[in-house]
């Protein structure tokens, strides 16, 4: 059903969350698609599907190139993926997806820049507030260059903290320079957020896996978590149809 409905420009979305098991605390990894009309900025994602595991983020690649080619995202016209700075995301979108554009989340470099401004003028003060609108500001319109070499400068003036916040602040933003160009991805018509795959930690994983006084076992998590996605992704019935089948065969 999704290939009908694909126009052809599709978003991948990919973020993680962490989920209570017997074992303690461990991440599920979670991709979100949608196909998106680049040629209305206020158009809201269309035909969002989910996957989700805790396996490796190597393995995890094998969950998403199984849902992009439900998806037609090898036949698309334009892949975009967005995400955080985590370097496993990067690593598995230029894995998958090599000719797809990369789009740092906006949300999540500023505070990248937040915290960094803080450390030059201080906890909520009108000056860290004016650096970091000055600082996005530049980004915004292209110019991280500047940004980046103002921070250097900085750290050349002994600004930097026993952390070397703005120094990691400066190399971030060298790593991911070509995923801030975001004048450029907001001419294309791209989304520079990662809001669906967020929502989607929160409403496939946080609600169900981070009860107070709850631990799963691993089968038990993936059971859950399988229908949990079959339902949000409009294939439970199918779900239930191959379960049927396999009662049938077992009988």
């Amino acid at each position: 059903p999704y290939a009908e409905r694909v126009q052809h420009d599709l978003v991948v979305q990919i973020d993680g969350a962490k989920a209570h098991l017997e074992e303690g605390w461990k991440e599920i990894k979670v991709g979100a698609f949608f196909s998106c009309d680049r040629s209305n900025p206020e158009a809201k994602p269309a035909a969002v599907s989910y996957v989700a595991d805790w396996k490796s983020a190597q393995a995890f690649r094998q969950t998403l190139w199984q849902e992009a080619l439900v998806r037609g995202a090898f036949t698309a016209g334009a892949v975009a993926v967005v995400g955080d700075g985590a370097p496993w995301i990067w690593e598995t979108a230029s894995w998958l997806f090599p000719q797809a554009v990369q789009i740092l989340d906006w949300y999540h470099l500023t505070e990248h820049l937040g915290v960094a401004a803080k450390v030059v003028h201080g906890e909520r003060t009108p000056a860290t507030t004016a650096l970091v609108e000055q600082w996005k500001t530049q980004v915004w319109e292209g110019r991280s260059e500047g940004v980046e070499d103002h921070l250097r400068e900085l750290v050349a003036q002994g600004k930097d903290d026993n952390d070397n916040t703005l120094r990691k602040c400066a190399d971030y933003l060298q790593t991911h320079q070509h995923r801030i160009r975001y004048h450029l991805f907001r001419a294309a018509g791209w989304p520079i957020g990662s809001g669906v795959v967020e929502g989607a930690c929160k409403h496939v994983v946080g609600l169900r896996f981070k009860r107070q006084s709850t631990r799963w076992t691993k089968a038990g998590a993936r059971a859950v978590l399988r229908l949990r996605l079959d339902r949000l992704n409009d294939r439970w019935h199918a779900r239930c149809a191959h379960v049927r089948q396999q009662l049938r065969k077992a009988a």
